[in-house]
């Protein structure tokens, strides 16, 4: 950003200025958001490979992805923050099992 911007929203926050504290709320839940997205793709990305396998696969590749698909969702649950949660959780299981 541009110095003479950073100057306006250093001097607004000094008086404690009600837009740019409500901006500054927005632009940390914005922030959180964003690296809670990351996460998620980091850890969906780690069960790609099943889901290509649940396409693309025979019976018998599919049959015996189950079980490792199943570990890796155990994974996921155990150590993600927002898939940890069975209301989150349970939603991405049952898109899985639709397929």
């Amino acid at each position: 950003q541009r110095p003479a911007v950073q100057t306006i929203i250093h001097k607004l926050r000094a008086v404690r200025d009600s837009v740019v504290l409500s901006a500054d709320a927005h632009f940390h839940e914005l922030s959180e958001l964003a690296a809670e997205a990351a996460d998620n793709a980091n850890f969906l990305s780690t069960l790609e490979r099943h889901f290509r396998t649940l396409v693309e696969g025979t019976i018998s590749t599919i049959l015996s992805s189950i079980s490792p698909l199943f570990d890796s969702l155990r994974m996921v649950w155990t150590v993600s923050k927002y898939y940890s949660l069975a209301e989150r959780f349970v939603p991405l299981v049952e898109r899985i099992s639709y397929q």
